[in-house]
């Protein structure tokens, strides 16, 4: 997902779309709006992957974690109508999601879905009030280019036919008729190409009433597929007018095209997937029982002992290097230790010192920050295995990863999402009040600017302001912010030196 906006969605009667970078820091006061967009962000991934195109969920296991379970509680209440509009691009495509339902809907209406293709000029209108009407049209712009195979099947053919003109027919006909054979076949995978690009750039706009049945809770590209079916008997139809011909003709030469870019849609979204770390801070037993849905900790531990790593494997051992290397980094310990208690519950135990192996500590009796830092290693490691074997675009959430660590390491929480983010692709939106991790950002990307090899800085900063709403904190070469941040973040420190002072 490369945005966000919304209309009527919790606090926001109106959120201009927020662009989203590979690492996206949200900062402000409490209640300023922060979990509302990542609200937002969970709700709109889990609709657009269940591919039920007409049904909009509140009841998903991930929402249930972050506490969405209605549509009363979602809807602004300053809004003037029971809709909410969500606004969101997810690579090339604009997307548009109206929404709607009664005060304690768990599953809620799709009023509309709009689908933009910034590339073909394509938008595909999905609209299910009262029978689901499928609307497509298709914008050419003046500098519209044939599609690459047909340009270099086109250049293909010149140069044949240049080279047919220079061959004696009379001397030569069996190199004439090869030749003459190769343009013919390749006159017909151009004609071929043109079936599925048509060189005539006149835009159109056509729609489709569907059966009320089912249209609802089918995919997208059911609905399409419907729609084709219907051009087609359209098109055979002597009572068609002829008025309508055009666009009839345009949409079946073009279904090849429409289809494909619908395509490359779905799979960016099954491409895409989101984990969701929520805070909390709760104090920790030495049995780590994996029924308990609430101790996130258990839940990192059980879902990092299932992964059976092994270090006689390389990638494996990449893991296992990852866990070991920042519980140093984090001052937890060296090793660690996993025990399993026939499947019902865990121990964690910190190896401080790798030579005495008998001296571990449960990780009950560390303290409360490294407890927090040692659950997010895991977590973090569990999805790295995951993405080196399943090629996916992943982008984690994060909310308040300081919790109780000290400033040093709340610091390192940014070279630590820098290193995962470098290393795996993997994208980060963290909802954070520390001050310490933005400070380690700034001197990143100082840092960054100032490498010869000059790599692109991946920190994006939006501060959330109760009045002026969320505005973007951009980083000049230097690090320093071009902005300043609302009072009540960078500032405290220094006011509360500056009293001091004037106390003497």
């Amino acid at each position: 997902m490369e945005n966000i906006g919304f209309k009527n969605f919790r606090r926001f009667k109106y959120l201009e779309p927020l662009d989203l970078g590979e690492i996206t820091f949200m900062v402000g006061r409490n209640n300023a709006g922060k979990s509302t967009l990542v609200k937002a962000i969970l709700l709109i991934i889990d609709y657009i992957k269940n591919r039920q195109a007409g049904i909009f969920r509140f009841d998903g296991n991930v929402l249930n974690e972050a506490n969405v379970v209605s549509f009363k509680r979602t809807l602004c209440q300053q809004a003037d109508n029971d809709s909410i509009e969500f606004y969101f691009r997810i690579r090339n495509f604009d997307c548009i999601l109206v929404v709607t339902g009664n005060e304690n809907d768990t599953v809620a209406k799709v009023v509309s879905l709009s689908l933009q293709s910034s590339i073909k000029g394509i938008e595909l209108s999905f609209n299910f009030t009262g029978r689901t009407l499928v609307t497509i049209n298709r914008e050419f712009d003046d500098d519209y280019e044939e599609d690459e195979s047909l340009k270099t099947a086109n250049k293909e053919l010149i140069f044949l036919q240049q080279e047919l003109s220079t061959i004696d027919q009379k001397t030569d006909l069996r190199n004439w008729l090869s030749k003459n054979d190769e343009i013919t076949a390749l006159q017909k995978r151009i004609s071929g190409y043109k079936r599925i690009n048509p060189v005539s750039t006149k835009d159109y706009s056509i729609s489709y009433s569907l059966s009320h049945s089912g249209s609802e809770i089918a995919s997208l590209d059911e609905l399409l597929n419907q729609v084709y079916r219907l051009n087609r008997v359209r098109k055979n139809d002597n009572k068609t007018p002829r008025t309508e011909l055009a666009a009839i003709r345009s949409l079946l030469n073009d279904e090849a095209t429409i289809a494909n870019e619908l395509d490359v849609f779905l799979y960016h979204v099954n491409r895409m997937n989101l984990t969701y770390f929520g805070a909390d801070s709760q104090k920790q037993t030495a049995l780590l029982s994996i029924k308990d849905k609430s101790n996130s900790l258990a839940q990192a531990v059980h879902n990092f002992y299932q992964l059976k790593l092994s270090s006689n494997h390389e990638k494996d051992k990449k893991v296992i290097d990852f866990v070991q290397y920042w519980m140093d980094q984090f001052e937890i310990g060296k090793d660690y230790e996993i025990i399993s208690y026939e499947g019902e519950a865990y121990q964690l135990l910190i190896k401080d010192e790798v030579d005495n192996p008998k001296l571990k500590i449960n990780i009950a009796d560390k303290g409360m920050g490294s407890i927090q830092a040692m659950k997010l290693i895991l977590q973090l490691a569990s999805v790295i295995h995951n993405e080196e074997n399943g090629h996916t675009e992943r982008l984690i959430i994060i909310e308040e990863p300081e919790i109780n660590l000290h400033p040093s390491l709340q610091s390192k929480l940014a070279k630590l999402v820098y290193e995962v983010n470098y290393q795996y692709a993997i994208r980060f939106l963290i909802e954070t009040h520390s001050e310490y991790i933005l400070r380690k950002s700034q001197l990143l990307v100082k840092e960054l600017n100032s490498n010869d090899d000059k790599k692109e800085q991946p920190f994006t900063v939006y501060y959330f302001d109760k009045e002026k709403g969320p505005y973007q904190m951009n980083y000049r070469q230097d690090g320093i912010f071009q902005e300043n941040f609302g009072t009540g973040f960078f500032d405290v420190a220094s006011q509360h030196a500056v009293q001091l002072l004037k106390r003497r």
